[in-house]
């Protein structure tokens, strides 16, 4: 199967010079709004729930340290889960920590809204939790502050800011969510998602008028902690996923213009092969890690996944998709302090080889996922998860291939003569160093009688 991978000249260039091809992250994506999202649910029992929120309390006071540390806010945002609240158990900070979260779930709204979220095992959108986060944000940054007074941190304006915000603090018990939690998910969205987005709007404007950074650093932890937090556990599902373009079609004027530089670049032509039943090009990995630090690295087939558009958006309920936690981790979020599974742990040990498919085919629908409008471009992907090895830095994500596996390229109707010759030399040098007699060349001309882009063999 011929797939066709349109790149401006540069990049063109040093892909055939250096025999790669560039992952892309999601957002360097054409619609990175939409590629890659997953609608995130919550629905789970007390055990989830009460993980959940003793996470949230345990995540807020690592922020609030991290603040005290001086770190950038982007450090803060970044660690926004505490992803292993357990791991400081031997030592006081983990005591602290136990604690904190005890004092929060005995709360008063903390404890009524676990039983109402945990009865019937309502599903919860993203925009739902974070409004119940915000509600109790208050009570838990107050619990925080109280915390790290109790260790003996008593610097005076913390202190300070910890009594004006106990006397701030009017909490009334919240009305019953069950009717609520009855309403369709759709019209309990639509409610909530005004209110967030006001918040929202509102908080960026506040924050728009601070110039001090540390200022700006404080206003995300006190009062935009419960959107940094959502965002960040979303991630605990897949892994960072990069991604790499081809198309089925090598005469797309659109794409031609959009991918190509508007015509002045380059489309590489890749001659697939068919592997256990599906279409793959073979990419030169690392498989392991020597003890001095070497990388071994061979060449393993990759799939070429097609893209779907249109249809169901991707979604997943976050307490069953834990994917990236380990055993122990796992653990932390879904058992009791007394041992006890939640039910969302057992759906996925019950089952694990039944779990591990559907967890797997998730992350391949969600990264091979685009809206209608997209549909011209008959696409394919290959895809580079970040999961046994690390894949964050750039360099990282340039990926060898087979010179066999490049058929042929295309040179845009626009491409300047000097850049034509850079490439036909290019091509010619690989050509001479693998001893291939079979590299095809081609021009893209646009045929009047077709009103078409066609394709033509160089001096042919």
């Amino acid at each position: 199967m011929e797939l066709f991978r349109y790149r401006p000249f540069a990049r063109g260039l040093q892909e055939i010079q250096e025999q790669t091809i560039y992952f892309a992250p999601r957002e360097d994506l054409n619609d990175p709004a939409a590629e890659g999202f997953l609608n995130v649910y919550w629905q789970g029992d007390r055990i989830a729930w009460e993980g959940l929120f003793r996470n949230y309390v345990c995540s807020l006071y690592n922020a609030i340290k991290l603040y005290l540390l001086q770190a950038e806010h982007s450090v803060i945002k970044e660690s926004a889960v505490m992803i292993d609240i357990h791991r400081f158990d031997d030592v006081p900070a983990g005591k602290t920590l136990e604690k904190l979260g005890d004092t929060f779930l005995q709360c008063e709204n903390v404890k009524q809204l676990t039983i109402d979220l945990s009865e019937g095992k309502p599903r919860i959108s993203r925009d739902e939790l974070l409004f119940f986060l915000y509600t109790f944000h208050l009570r838990a940054l107050l619990e925080v502050l109280n915390a790290f007074i109790d260790a003996d941190y008593n610097e005076e304006s913390f202190v300070e800011f910890r009594d004006k915000l106990t006397l701030s603090i009017q909490e009334r018990r919240l009305p019953s969510l069950k009717a609520f939690l009855k309403e369709d998910i759709v019209a309990r969205q639509k409610i909530l998602h005004g209110m967030i987005s006001k918040h929202e709007d509102y908080y960026t404007m506040c924050v728009a008028e601070i110039s001090d950074k540390q200022k700006k650093t404080w206003m995300s932890v006190a009062c935009n902690f419960p959107k940094m937090y959502i965002d960040y556990l979303e991630n605990l599902i897949h892994p960072e996923t990069y991604v790499a373009c081809f198309s089925a079609s090598g005469n797309n004027n659109a794409m031609w213009g959009q991918y190509a530089d508007n015509h002045t670049g380059v489309c590489l032509i890749y001659d697939t092969h068919t592997s256990n039943g599906n279409e793959c090009i073979a990419l030169r990995k690392k498989y392991g890690v020597s003890s001095s630090g070497e990388e071994y690295k061979k060449y393993v087939d990759e799939v070429c996944y097609p893209v779907n558009y249109g249809g169901n958006v991707c979604e997943a309920n976050f307490f069953t998709m834990l994917g990236r936690l380990n055993s122990q981790q796992l653990h932390g979020w879904l058992a009791s302090k007394d041992g006890k599974r939640s039910c969302c742990l057992n759906a996925i040990y019950d089952q694990e080889d039944k779990w591990r498919k559907e967890y797997w085919k998730l992350l391949y629908d969600r990264y091979c996922h685009k809206t209608k409008e997209w549909e011209y471009e008959q696409e394919y992907r290959l895809l580079l998860i970040n999961f046994f090895f690390d894949y964050t830095k750039r360099e990282t994500r340039v990926i060898k291939y087979h010179f066999a596996d490049l058929k042929g390229i295309i040179l845009g109707a626009k491409m300047s003569p000097e850049n034509r010759m850079m490439i036909v030399d290019a091509i010619e040098k690989q050509c001479r160093k693998y001893g291939r007699d079979d590299f095809k060349v081609y021009v893209a001309e646009y045929d009047h009688n077709t009103d078409s882009i066609i394709k033509r063999p160089l001096y042919g």
